[in-house]
């Protein structure tokens, strides 16, 4: 299976108006986030300015988790505190602000399709099944000592990334390894297959 191993210089930096972003993964391959032409991506972003307001998305839906403090959004009608390793999820047409300093890790959606987030941590092995119908990208949010994914070892920061393949059947599965402090995020963005 073809999972391709992504560390800190595959990742391309940009600033914001609160910090710099850091992005790990965008699809199709050829997208820009400038041009917003593409469907799914995946980043890491320092929140350095407080208060600070979050670009406008309109034909987007994100999922927002907090990767160290909690941090205080702003919505136009309700407030919530984003706690480190909850994700939350809005659309990017919301006008968004925020109170606090954190790191966050960011998955963005062209509306009418879907990506999920799960969270793994607190166990030392799994089983992940592969699904052919979708992109599967792990982020190792924490980590003391390597996480083993397949044949791969990835450091704290590092993500692997698994691409449709004819050779991921519903029945495939992939071995994650993990010290018991890791937290592992994996996320599953799903293909149309119209």
């Amino acid at each position: 299976m073809p999972v391709q191993h992504l560390t800190a210089d595959d990742y391309i930096l940009s600033d914001w108006g609160g910090g710099q972003t850091c992005q790990m993964f965008i699809y199709p391959e050829h997208c820009r986030y400038a041009d917003r032409d593409f469907i799914f991506r995946i980043s890491s972003a320092t929140i350095r300015e407080s208060p600070s307001t979050f670009t406008v998305l309109e034909d987007y839906d994100r999922i927002l988790v907090s990767l160290e403090q909690s941090i205080e959004l702003a919505f136009q009608d309700a407030s919530f505190l984003l706690k480190p390793f909850v994700p939350l999820s809005f659309s990017g047409a919301d006008f968004v602000s925020s109170t606090g300093t954190t790191t966050d890790f960011n998955v963005m959606m062209r509306k009418g399709t879907e990506a999920k987030l799960t969270i793994l941590h607190n166990e030392e092995q799994y089983k992940i099944d592969l699904n052919p119908d979708c992109i599967q990208l792990w982020f190792v949010a924490k980590a003391e000592k390597p996480v083993t994914i397949g044949a791969m070892k990835l450091a704290e920061k590092d993500s692997a990334v698994l691409h449709h393949t004819e050779s991921v059947t519903i029945h495939s599965t992939i071995d994650i390894v993990a010290d018991k402090t890791a937290i592992i995020f994996q996320v599953d963005m799903y293909l149309d297959n119209d």
